[in-house]
């Protein structure tokens, strides 16, 4: 028996922005109160757990081989989902069918270089406005806990997002951080971030989900997410921390 890591036939397909990845299937759970990134309120972080089918890269803060923390990009428009619920995936660079910068339509909603920034810096244990995520389940900054992170990011997201939530002091801190570092307008002396400049999202995608397994309409959407594709190697995806699920491949039985 040969235990190698795959990447669930995704490699084979492009990852161009604009294009949806292959159909997956995962179950979205809400964390505990008192549980890490847990954010309160009706964010996240939510944890994904892997089903079917190609839905991103696993591990990074809170996660595992087969898990990953995950937040909303949308916050209005009627989208919901029930912790533990099981739901179909696709990958793509856009939220559809409601939130705030959308109309309603399959292709009105594309990510926010923002949001993949933000999102991109939670995932890979990076600094957030200079709040360093310490890649577990703790956050580096003072009386600053894990879960004020969550809620925080998640807000920042929202505001990416042209949602309407009231952000807060720390959540506008991270928006205009990501604003700044992805519109070339930093003063730190630190370099700007290419990857999510001119409107690029890194390796950051929209996890979009669906409560049927073929049907993509607007009577069976719920919340979409975030999550992560591949790196061009498999050396940066170690370097990253993320991880893909294993795949067993059976040697022939000699007869």
């Amino acid at each position: 028996m040969n235990v190698r890591m795959v990447l669930l036939s995704a490699l084979a397909v492009s990852t161009a922005a604009g294009t949806a990845l292959g159909d997956g299937k995962i179950q979205i759970n809400t964390l505990p109160g008192s549980s890490g990134f847990a954010g309160g309120g009706s964010g996240g972080a939510f944890k994904i757990t892997h089903k079917a089918g190609w839905n991103g890269l696993y591990g990074g803060p809170g996660g595992s081989a087969t898990t990953f923390l995950t937040f909303c990009v949308e916050q209005t428009g009627g989208e919901v989902f029930s912790s533990g619920q099981q739901l179909w995936t696709v990958i793509s660079d856009k939220a559809v069918f409601g939130g705030g910068g959308g109309s309603g339509t399959p292709s009105s909603d594309p990510l926010s270089s923002r949001t993949a920034l933000l999102y991109s810096m939670f995932r890979t244990g990076g600094s957030i406005a200079g709040y360093v995520v310490d890649g577990v389940t703790s956050y580096a900054s003072g009386t600053i806990t894990p879960s004020m992170l969550a809620a925080a990011l998640q807000k920042a997201i929202w505001k990416s997002e042209g949602e309407t939530a009231p952000i807060g002091s720390l959540a506008q801190v991270m928006y205009d951080w990501a604003h700044a570092r992805t519109n070339g307008s930093m003063t730190d002396g630190v370099d700007d971030l290419p990857e999510f400049s001119g409107g690029k999202l890194g390796k950051v995608r929209v996890l979009q989900l669906w409560t049927h397994a073929t049907l993509r309409d607007y009577d069976h959407r719920a919340q979409d997410q975030l999550t992560m594709i591949p790196l061009p190697n498999t050396a940066g995806l170690a370097c990253a921390g993320l991880l893909v699920v294993p795949a067993i491949r059976r040697r022939p039985i000699a007869g």
